[in-house]
């Protein structure tokens, strides 16, 4: 075990100048090395690697200090470089990784708003979209979007029994409806998708 008075010298040693100017050089004369190493390292060390990297961000979160040096590095790396920022936002939320996390992370700000029982993650968002494929009420294939069958307003929750995919054009018709009396508005048949989830969730018409 390193002693407190070592680990002191070790910290005020690495602070020095020429210590940390020697150490620059070197990690630019083996970027390769250090890339490769980096990576394999990752590859072996996985879980151990999340699980510090888990702990370093939320010991550093827990220091008000630190928050506001960050906070203030992101502010103005976001004013210098608004043309970057910018194409890589556009970038990722086209992207269908960005999409979905999109869809997950809205669905889970609605049920925190309404104080609603969520299971959500990513991996059952990709799978609602997967099991769907298409708007379940008309079969549209385009702006797909998630439709709670139970609207939230009417103690309908966000768990992965009480979404179905729907097109943009549904979604917005249907609104905070009972689906019931929507599809009778609509004199569309309630679909197949939506009884069967209905019934797991102990609802009958």
């Amino acid at each position: 075990m390193i002693s407190e008075k070592e680990k002191a010298y070790y910290k005020e040693y690495r602070s020095r100048p020429e210590v940390k100017a020697r150490q620059k050089k070197w990690r630019k004369d083996n970027e390769e090395y250090l890339k490769k190493y980096s990576e394999e390292y990752r590859k072996k060390n996985k879980e151990r690697k999340n699980k510090l990297d888990r702990e370093r961000y939320h010991r550093k979160r827990s220091d008000p200090e630190y928050v506001k040096k960050e906070i203030a590095r992101q502010r103005k790396f976001r004013e210098e470089k608004k043309e970057n920022v910018l194409n890589h936002k556009q970038k990722y939320y086209n992207s269908e990784k960005g999409k979905l996390n999109f869809i997950y992370h809205n669905h889970r700000r609605l049920s925190l708003m309404k104080n609603s029982k969520t299971d959500l993650t990513n991996k059952k968002v990709k799978q609602l979209f997967e099991r769907d494929k298409v708007c379940v009420y008309c079969g549209s294939d385009k702006k797909l979007e998630m439709d709670h069958i139970i609207p939230l307003k009417s103690g309908g929750s966000c768990m992965y029994n009480n979404f179905v995919i729907a097109c943009a054009k549904c979604n917005r018709s249907k609104s905070g409806r009972d689906v019931f009396y929507w599809c009778k508005l609509k004199k569309i048949e309630v679909p197949k998708i939506v009884l069967e989830l209905l019934k797991k969730q102990g609802i009958r018409n």
